[in-house]
C-alpha cells in the first residue's frame, strides 16, 4: 500500500512544501489543492495544472440550515446568495475557487471548465478521505 502523501520518500505536510519545491525545479511534479496551483501560475511560476483522466476530487464546502433556527428565511437567503451564479463567478474569479455550479467556469487559459472534469465515484473519495485520516487529517 502507498504510504499517504509519500513521494521518493519524502513527506509534505503543506502544500507551501510542495509548490515551492515544484516552483524551484527541485521535483517536477506536486498534488495540491488546485486554487494554490492556480495562485501560483497567477503568480508568475512556470507551472501548470494537470487533471488526472481518472478523474479528480471534486468535494465542495458545506452549508446548511439548522433545525429549529430563529431566522430560518435569512439562512435560506444567505444560502441562495452563496450558491447563486454572481457569488460563484466572484469565487471563482477572486478566491480561485472551483464553483459547486457547472455553469461558472475560471476565467483562466489552461484552467480545465468542471463540465470537462471528471469527478471520482465515491469509493475513490472514501479511499482518499480514509488515506486524509491516516495522515492525520492533513489534505493531501
Amino acid at each position: 500500500m502507498i504510504e499517504p502523501a509519500m513521494l521518493c520518500g519524502l513527506h509534505f505536510c503543506r502544500s507551501a512544501f510542495v509548490l515551492n519545491a515544484v516552483t524551484a525545479g527541485q521535483y517536477a511534479v506536486g498534488i495540491v489543492n488546485e486554487e494554490k496551483a492556480i495562485e501560483r501560475r497567477l503568480s508568475g511560476a512556470n507551472v501548470d495544472v494537470i487533471y488526472a483522466a481518472e478523474g479528480v476530487a471534486m468535494g465542495a464546502s458545506y452549508a446548511g440550515i439548522l433545525t429549529g433556527t430563529q431566522n430560518e428565511e435569512a439562512a435560506r437567503l444567505f444560502l441562495d446568495f452563496i450558491t447563486g451564479r454572481e457569488y460563484q463567478q466572484a469565487a471563482a474569479d477572486i478566491l480561485h475557487q472551483r464553483s459547486v455550479r457547472r455553469d461558472v467556469d475560471f476565467n483562466l487559459q489552461g484552467i480545465v471548465a468542471t463540465r470537462s472534469l471528471k469527478a471520482l465515484d465515491f469509493e475513490s473519495m472514501a479511499l482518499l478521505t480514509r488515506m486524509q485520516i491516516a495522515a492525520g487529517g492533513r489534505s493531501l
